[in-house]
């Protein structure tokens, strides 16, 4: 489906949408508990229903509300499993050393460029750990064996899902472990997520200089009820509407405590010039005149193309650094944004690993969606500063992260409406 968005302003309020960061690690901790759990303020995304049909297939037991749903934690794990991931590589990433620790042989099958997406670092850290990989760089694939535990070694610097699915994994094994990073750990801030949620459904982890020491044998506690937190990465596209539209957005329900590292939107478009109000359950953002700012992206991969929008809204030359890894991703991302901003009069510039926004009155026209829930939102939101109505094809991809994008942007007063593909 094709969206036509027409010049228009945002303002007004909304509450920010659930976690899917957080949904993810909650649908899994509470299904590796050996009880009932009930976790409230869900939204069931394509992402979300992918992983509430993994935990079902390794035998959890899942009843869904309106926006809640009721786990029954695993008992007696499946032998064998078919585990479909979607679209979505955390899914993925998460339930290889899951199934594995589980002694589960389980095969996955995956959509859209998910079985081009890599697992290398995966393969490599736990076939020596009792694991069989029947692979050939895509899907559907299969893992036999247990894991064991002991030292398992990882690069830090590719994929924070990698360490998040061995962190999940390592409580359930016989033996102890130690989870050991051969690189620096880009992407923090989702690990940290991790480890929080573990600890609070019960598990002991304890942070050495290199990783992580897990002791074996441990088992994940239910909670009876659970909120999930609202989300960071999906509140940044309308806050940033506030910086680059005419009328101030204000987002509520986000919490200032957060281990979401998206909470770092609010001071970049203070940085980009933007007026920024916290109260106490509540962000409004502002229109200002925005300036170029140097920006490191390596702990916050999923604000880049919200930020490149930001940024073509800004007078002179905004750079995002450490940000080659936006390749890998549900679309090339670097890549996506640069030729989308280029079709609406924009400039991007992509370096080795950073890309280069100059900010530029943006018209209207046609650009991809890339089949990318966050190119999709951000082009939505880069229509808001057009000068002309901007096409958005393949808008069914906020499905993945954010179904009812449209909804919440039409409701603070956007105008657009889906138009036929011929």
């Amino acid at each position: 489906m094709d969206m036509l968005c027409s010049p228009a302003v945002l303002k007004g309020s909304l509450k920010a949408p659930p976690s899917k960061s957080a949904s993810h690690r909650a649908v899994i901790c509470a299904a590796l508990a050996h009880g009932e759990t009930v976790l409230t303020n869900i939204s069931f995304s394509m992402d979300i229903e992918a992983t509430l049909n993994c935990v079902e297939a390794l035998g959890a037991q899942v009843e869904k509300g309106q926006d809640w749903v009721k786990i029954n934690g695993i008992q007696k794990p499946a032998p064998q499993a078919l585990l479909p991931c979607g679209e979505s590589g955390s899914t993925l990433r998460f339930f290889i050393p899951i199934a594995a620790a589980l002694g589960c042989n389980a095969s996955f099958t995956g959509e859209g460029k998910l079985p081009s997406r890599p697992i290398g670092p995966l393969i490599e850290a736990m076939s020596p750990h009792g694991v069989a990989f029947h692979y050939q760089n895509t899907m559907p694939f299969s893992i036999l064996g247990q894991l064991k535990g002991g030292d398992i070694c990882i690069a830090g610097d590719i994929s924070s899902q990698y360490l998040t699915g061995l962190l999940f994994a390592a409580p359930l094994l016989k033996e102890d472990s130690r989870i050991l990073l051969t690189t620096h750990l880009a992407s923090r801030p989702y690990v940290e997520m991790t480890l929080q949620m573990m600890r609070e459904f019960g598990i002991q982890i304890e942070e050495i200089p290199n990783g992580w020491k897990i002791p074996g044998g441990q088992a994940y506690q239910p909670k009876k009820s659970y909120p999930v937190e609202r989300d960071c990465s999906n509140a940044a596209f309308f806050l940033t509407a506030g910086a680059v539209g005419k009328e101030p957005v204000t987002v509520m329900g986000l919490n200032a405590n957060t281990a979401q590292g998206d909470w770092e939107i609010i001071p970049l478009l203070e940085r980009f010039g933007a007026k920024v109000e916290q109260g106490k359950e509540s962000i409004t953002v502002s229109p200002g005149t925005l300036k170029a700012i140097q920006i490191d992206g390596e702990k916050i991969p999923d604000l880049v193309p919200i930020l490149c929008v930001a940024a073509s809204c800004a007078e002179g030359t905004t750079e995002i650094a450490h940000v080659g890894r936006l390749r890998l991703k549900e679309s090339d991302r670097l890549s996506a944004m640069a030729d989308c901003l280029e079709h609406l009069g924009g400039h991007a510039e992509i370096k080795k690993d950073s890309i280069l926004i100059t900010g530029h009155p943006l018209h209207g026209g046609t650009v991809s969606g890339y089949n990318d829930h966050r190119i999709v939102m951000s082009m939505a939101i880069a229509a808001l500063a057009a000068s002309g109505p901007v096409t958005i094809q393949g808008v069914q991809a906020v499905r993945k992260s954010y179904p009812e994008f449209f909804e919440h942007y039409i409701m603070l007063g956007g105008n657009c409406h889906a138009v036929s593909v011929e």
